[in-house]
């Protein structure tokens, strides 16, 4: 497997983002934002309307696209959002990285489809009704098995969900359990990015439920042996990474304290400040 079993991993602090990602994720977001804030005015200035709107689309997917790479040079800091639901502590995805996730998503679907209008309208001079037409297909295969699954309640807000025998991922796609008693080390990595991760000692003691459909749902593999892992990363916690990881080991290491969960106490140690242990 590659990684000892038995291991706790209580680090004192979030491992601070690694100088070539903080390079390459600020050149990322210097050369996105200019390229496309640039074309946004260029096409915003040629007139014709649909081009106009379509550049507005595209200012604000880059606007929103800049903002979700900045949130990975930054580490969360403070108490988390916490909600008790049913006996569990549920820990939100933060919403601003959700906001700003899907906006690019949404706003680069709108902009390309706006875009298409306005060349097969004649808007793109040279560019031709052809191309006009493949780039609606390109919109529709990229678009419709998003909105389909939003629809149907495939894709959902993210959350971590903490009783007293599981912890359960729900991401956009899918959704993962792990069993405390086989959860065999908490702790948070710096590559390929600043991720908290939950690892099981084997991939069969991760519990599949809504499993990703197709191949614009396939799970990413963020982590090193990602099939026996629960990540989550750094930008989509709303409180401080190292405190929530210490309060995961915690329950990890000592079940007697898992009844804390689904109540204040769960809240307080999540944020920092434990009555007792």
């Amino acid at each position: 497997m590659g990684r000892r079993d038995a291991v706790v991993n209580e680090t004192s602090g979030a491992p601070p983002v690694p100088v070539g990602q903080r390079v390459g994720l600020g050149l990322a977001a210097v050369v996105l934002g200019a390229a496309l804030g640039a074309a946004a005015v260029v096409m915003s200035l040629q007139g014709q309307v649909l081009l106009v709107v379509a550049g507005v689309l595209l200012l604000v997917g880059d606007v929103l696209a800049v903002s979700y790479l900045v949130r990975f040079l930054m580490t969360p800091r403070g108490a988390p959002r916490v909600l008790e639901r049913d006996g569990t502590t549920v820990l939100p995805e933060s919403q601003v990285a959700r906001l700003t996730a899907w906006g690019t998503l949404a706003a680069s679907l709108a902009f390309l489809a706006v875009f298409v209008l306005a060349v097969v309208a004649g808007g793109g001079r040279g560019a031709g009704p052809g191309v006009g037409v493949w780039a609606a297909v390109l919109v529709l295969v990229v678009a419709v098995p998003t909105v389909v699954g939003v629809l149907h309640r495939r894709i959902r807000p993210g959350e971590l969900v903490l009783d007293h025998d599981t912890v359960t991922l729900s991401s956009w796609n899918a959704d993962r359990s792990l069993a405390w008693d086989d959860m065999v080390e908490v702790t948070m990595v710096s590559t390929p990015r600043r991720t908290l991760v939950l690892y099981a000692r084997r991939a069969d003691d991760i519990a599949q439920g809504r499993a990703p459909v197709g191949v614009g749902e396939q799970q990413a593999r963020s982590v090193a042996d990602a099939d026996r892992a629960l990540a989550v990363s750094f930008p989509h916690l709303t409180g401080a990474p190292d405190v929530i990881a210490a309060a995961l080991a915690h329950w990890r290491a000592t079940p007697a304290a898992r009844t804390e969960l689904g109540t204040a106490a769960a809240r307080d140690r999540l944020s920092g400040r434990p009555a007792t242990d």
